[in-house]
């Protein structure tokens, strides 16, 4: 049914594309990636929800998305997305319109990718950054300090030459299955230019979880972010921090640095992450990887980590191991 989904999916996204065309709008982009991700570990307590001793591949996702400018002030983009439970999963991702009011603004409607976090926006996009997965001390579900989407608005402003600047304001709401973010405000502030990147964001919004004791109370996140190149030098770090308003033992904060060097094709990368939740779940870890590109659009990924849970960590319960070693590979196309 999913591949029939698809399926469909890329015809629309064709269809879409050839009456764009026929209309004039000559600059129409379809791209896409497809990520086949597996991991095993050397214990039988699931990580993240799936990662034990006898294998997964769930992890495994594609995308596909179409934009176009309508005219020189209008924009549109929209994906669709099959990912979870090994990609069977297919569903509209993301889609919005952008307006450029001016040079320096321009404001944004729609359901939109999480600007806060370093790698939020490309979260899914396996060949755009080192590691098989992004760490997930900061970038799980079960860490819960990140966002992959939300409907609603935002204005963008921004400017700069040798670096570019912006401030992005947004409101809006996250809808889950059994939890969602209401009446949400945010502000991101990012500064990027030749040799990296720093990304700033604060975000507040209103639990709604019928049933829990987190339902009503505020959430107030913040995320500090940076990335930089130099030569053949590749260094991230990212911090992110929640509160629960009234439950001081839901406070969490997740946190990594990535050290990568390139060397032709290839990056061997090492990463240190800790995640701490008051409650006592907490974790550290090493990563040890190496990516190889093996062409413009193909990049092949292998890592050994090793975890370190207290409390459960990010374990679905405390594992009976002091430590747990985890393989990662995977291979990640663009087109």
């Amino acid at each position: 049914m999913s591949g029939k989904i698809m399926l469909a999916g890329a015809a629309v996204a064709m269809a879409l594309a050839q009456n764009a065309a026929a209309a004039g709008l000559d600059n129409v982009r379809i791209s896409g990636f497809v990520d086949a991700v597996g991991s095993v570990s050397d214990s039988n307590t699931q990580y993240l929800e799936k990662i034990d001793n006898t294998g997964d591949w769930s992890g495994t996702d594609y995308g596909l998305n179409v934009s176009a400018r309508i005219d020189q002030k209008l924009s549109v983009a929209a994906q669709i997305y099959g990912g979870g439970d090994g990609g069977s999963n297919v569903v509209f991702d993301w889609g919005f319109g952008r307006y450029q009011i001016s040079d320096s603004l321009a404001v944004k409607a729609g359901k939109m990718k999480y600007a806060g976090n370093l790698v939020s926006e490309y979260f899914d996009v396996g060949y755009a950054y080192p590691w098989v997965r992004p760490p997930e001390a900061i970038y799980s579900e079960k860490a819960e300090l990140y966002y992959e989407s939300y409907n609603g608005l935002s204005a963008v402003l921004a400017g700069g030459e040798d670096t570019d600047y912006s401030a992005e304001v947004y409101g809006g709401e996250v809808v889950g299955n059994t939890e969602s973010k209401k009446k949400m405000l945010g502000l991101v502030l990012k500064a990027e230019g030749e040799y990296g990147e720093l990304r700033a964001g604060v975000n507040h919004s209103t639990i709604s979880s019928p049933g829990n004791d987190e339902d009503g109370k505020n959430k107030t996140s913040f995320t500090l972010g940076a990335k930089a190149n130099w030569e053949q030098w590749l260094v991230m770090a990212e911090y992110a921090r929640s509160e629960i308003s009234d439950i001081p033992t839901h406070d969490m904060y997740g946190a990594f640095v990535t050290v990568g060097y390139q060397m032709g094709k290839t990056m061997p990368h090492l990463t240190y992450q800790k995640y701490d939740m008051k409650t006592g779940m907490k974790q550290s870890g090493w990563t040890l990887g190496v990516r190889h590109n093996v062409g413009p659009a193909t990049a092949l990924k292998l890592e050994w980590q090793r975890v370190k849970p207290e409390g459960g960590g990010l374990f679905e319960e405390q594992p009976a191991e002091t430590s747990v070693n985890i393989l990662n590979a995977a291979v990640n196309f663009v087109f």
